[in-house]
């Protein structure tokens, strides 16, 4: 699925969470989306996703995302950074999700039992009632169960054990070339890992836009983490400052 950004906008009040946003990420491209807290991650997943209203154009493949694009809300997958407090049970929200996206009775238990996730254990449960880290592997199990077009991931493995991230990547290495996927993270190595390019947020807006290596190529060899995203003073500025 391409994504398409045009001249995209959105305001909070006083705060500029979106300034200017226009880029574009081909189909089956995976992208890490990388930026300080503040810098509109968050902010341009949800737009992508249909869930804001925006100034500016959004198209996944030609067609305009929100409430009302059925069909292309089924081929999209999406795990948010702060999973949904839900009171349906664990049992309900997978019954549910194998139901509208067409899957084998047991497709979504399976995928969980990967990533630790016993159902049998916890499918009676209010899904509001799991700890962090479970809710992130019952978000992870429904969008990793179904082939999508496009998989949507915001720090996917912030609330995950060693061995559980181990066993998320394992399962991500299997996800079709075909799926464009676009990873929030705050970890190069998990960049490196998860996606070939990156788009760098910083203000709201594009600060730079290139492949993992061109980004992390900007930063001093001996101390990368300390500049991703990145800084001015080591060799980049944000569009706008230029």
């Amino acid at each position: 699925m391409q994504i398409e950004l045009l001249d995209v906008y959105k305001r909070y009040g006083q705060i500029s969470a979106l300034r200017g946003v226009t880029l574009t990420v081909p189909s089956g491209q995976r992208v890490a989306l990388v930026g300080p807290n503040g810098s509109g991650k968050s902010t341009l997943i949800r737009a992508v996703m249909g869930m804001l209203q925006i100034q500016g154009r959004i198209r996944l493949d030609g067609e305009e995302p929100g409430a009302g694009n059925v069909e292309l809300a089924r081929r999209i997958a999406y795990v948010p950074q702060n999973s949904p407090l839900l009171s349906a049970t664990v049992g309900e929200v997978i019954r549910f999700t194998e139901l509208i996206r067409d899957l084998e009775v047991g497709q979504v238990r399976n995928v969980a039992a990967r990533l630790n996730l016993d159902i049998a254990v916890v499918g009676s449960q209010p899904v509001r009632n799991l700890s962090g880290g479970m809710r992130q592997k019952l978000m992870l199990a429904l969008a990793l169960a179904a082939p999508v077009s496009l998989l949507i991931l915001d720090e996917p493995t912030a609330s995950l054990d060693e061995e559980t991230r181990y066993r998320f990547l394992e399962l991500y290495r299997k996800v079709s070339p075909d799926t464009t996927v676009l990873v929030s993270t705050h970890r190069p190595e998990e960049a490196r890992l998860l996606a070939e390019h990156a788009i760098v947020l910083e203000n709201g807006g594009v600060a730079l836009h290139g492949t993992i290596e061109q980004v992390l190529s900007r930063c001093p060899k001996d101390d990368q983490a300390a500049c991703w995203p990145g800084e001015a003073r080591f060799g980049w500025q944000p569009a706008w400052a230029r």
